[in-house]
């Protein structure tokens, strides 16, 4: 640790702590920018912080604002030894530390953090697919569940999916979020394109008019009920648009049962 005392002093007064362990953690990995700088971390400015928060590269918002706490709780108590006396995270932000997450490696998602994307989603057909997984639709043979569902197999009232994978048939009660979606995929007569971020000639496309739920768009008929249908939105949109390359429509379904596992 760079200014070894000093740390030591710190860390005893957090005995008992559960976080000594990431105060730790931190002070290992920020040795080298205290080296170069000349200074102990308690003594950065907003833009070194900033700095040493990218190269701690913290993987979801729970583990950046705790980084961040733990930087903030450091450098309070130390703020005396700083000539402004002061703590420069008192100008931040609320959220400032969630530009930091390094979503790159995402591929389980909780459900707060899946309506934040489908509330960014333009077109329903997509959003209905990333909640229909969530909720557990899926099937055991290239999605079928999903590409069978037709209107005709929802009872609104009682939100039951009556759902078909060949010959194995069952229901599923789904949530009003969901009934949501589902009702504006099926009155979705129109396909943005990249997520209305297309710079093709023509970036909006009809969709294939049908009873079933998710649809293909008319120029690409064979793929409407082939389970690229489902394969290449989740990819398109994950990997292009949200920049979760790892995500997968297996993970999205997983991320459903992480939910239903922690409830229970």
């Amino acid at each position: 640790m760079f200014n070894l005392e000093q740390k030591l002093k710190f860390l005893e007064e957090m005995k008992g702590s559960s976080y000594v362990g990431l105060y730790q953690w931190i002070f290992n990995a920020s040795i080298t920018m205290e080296q170069e700088i000349g200074k102990d971390l308690y003594l950065f400015d907003l833009s070194e912080l900033s700095k040493l928060m990218k190269k701690l590269a913290p993987k979801t918002r729970n583990s950046s604002n705790s980084i961040y706490y733990r930087l903030f709780h450091y450098i309070d108590y130390f703020k005396n030894l700083r000539e402004d006396k002061s703590n420069p995270f008192l100008s931040v932000e609320p959220n400032w530390y969630m530009q930091f997450v390094d979503i790159t490696h995402r591929t389980f998602f909780t459900e707060n953090e899946l309506d934040e994307i489908i509330g960014k989603c333009v077109n329903a057909q997509d959003a209905v697919i990333f909640r229909l997984l969530f909720e557990g639709v899926f099937g055991q043979n290239d999605y079928n569940e999903l590409l069978n569902l037709k209107k005709e197999d929802i009872d609104w009232d009682k939100r039951i999916l009556y759902l078909k994978d060949g010959e194995n048939k069952r229901t599923l009660e789904v949530s009003e979020k969901c009934m949501d979606l589902l009702s504006k995929a099926i009155e979705e007569k129109d396909y943005k394109l990249s997520n209305g971020e297309s710079t093709a000639k023509s970036p909006t496309q009809p969709l294939i008019l049908n009873d079933y739920v998710i649809r293909g768009i008319a120029r690409k008929a064979k793929e409407a009920r082939h389970s690229h249908l489902i394969l290449r939105r989740v990819r398109k949109l994950f990997k292009e648009v949200f920049k979760y390359p790892n995500v997968t429509a297996k993970t999205l379904s997983q991320s459903g049962m992480i939910k239903a596992a922690v409830r229970y």
